[in-house]
């Protein structure tokens, strides 16, 4: 009998990391485990397990993902990651790893979410800007060190796909703001306490009515699941970033 796959878990200390090396256990394979925080030389960690990675899943931080993508190239090997706040330094790093390997990387893996991100684009599409405003408003736990999440802004996107604008920057909200608001603009609006795992609303605003699309998430196992899904789906297809669309066919 073969010995179970390999899946190269980054970020296996972290909340996420902990749930996905339940699913890849129960799924029959054998994690890898790798935290970029706590291994004194990740680099290291992260050569002798993508000699044997059949799978890769990164739920770390934005300097352990930075790490697995100059590396990855030289191991290519089915890759889902998750980590939010990249910037153009992961950008570049991704689109050479998707010249040679199958890549998804997502600000969040629920089913739910995705369907919302693609239900508000196609209302922002039919409802007139002029006569609609958009805000978004999320709301996590009081640990979460980013705002607006990523999946906001992800959605935020999406809005301005639907309405053929450019995303430029959000329309903010806060404490203190008292000017009104501007027309035409997709306002942002971030809530921070307690144990909330995630929630985010999206507010179409006219004049005499509104439309409400919202996700709310009470476990994290949701994120987790869409991300072992999409590691599934991505063995075997050929180099190329995909998307959760792809996975779900939407």
């Amino acid at each position: 009998m073969e010995p179970p796959a390999e899946v190269l878990l980054l970020g296996a200390d972290g909340r996420m990391g902990r749930a996905l090396s339940q699913l890849v256990t129960a799924d029959g394979r054998r994690p890898i485990p790798v935290d970029a925080r706590t291994d004194p030389d990740v680099g290291r960690a992260l050569e002798a397990a993508l000699h044997r990675a059949a799978l890769i899943l990164d739920f770390s931080s934005p300097e352990g993902t930075l790490a697995l993508l100059e590396r990855l190239p030289g191991h290519p090997a089915p890759c889902v990651i998750g980590t939010t706040g990249l910037d153009a330094r992961h950008e570049a790093g991704l689109a050479a790893v998707a010249a040679v390997a199958p890549l998804i990387c997502a600000t969040n893996y629920s089913v739910g979410m995705n369907l919302l991100w693609m239900l508000a684009e196609r209302a922002a599409a039919a409802l007139d800007p002029a006569a609609f405003d958009v805000e978004i408003v999320e709301a996590h736990h009081r640990h979460k060190k980013d705002a607006p999440s990523g999946s906001a802004r992800t959605l935020f996107e999406h809005v301005c796909a639907g309405r053929g604008q450019g995303a430029g920057e959000p329309l903010w909200h806060g404490p203190g703001v008292g000017a009104g608001r501007s027309a035409g603009g997709v306002g942002i609006s971030s809530i921070r306490g307690g144990d909330v795992v995630g929630e985010h609303i999206v507010h179409f605003l006219g004049d005499g009515e509104r439309l409400e699309l919202a996700h709310r998430a009470t476990d994290r196992v949701i994120l987790a699941r869409g991300a072992w899904l999409a590691a599934r789906w991505l063995a075997g297809r050929p180099p190329g970033r995909y998307t959760m669309r792809d996975v779900l066919g939407l």
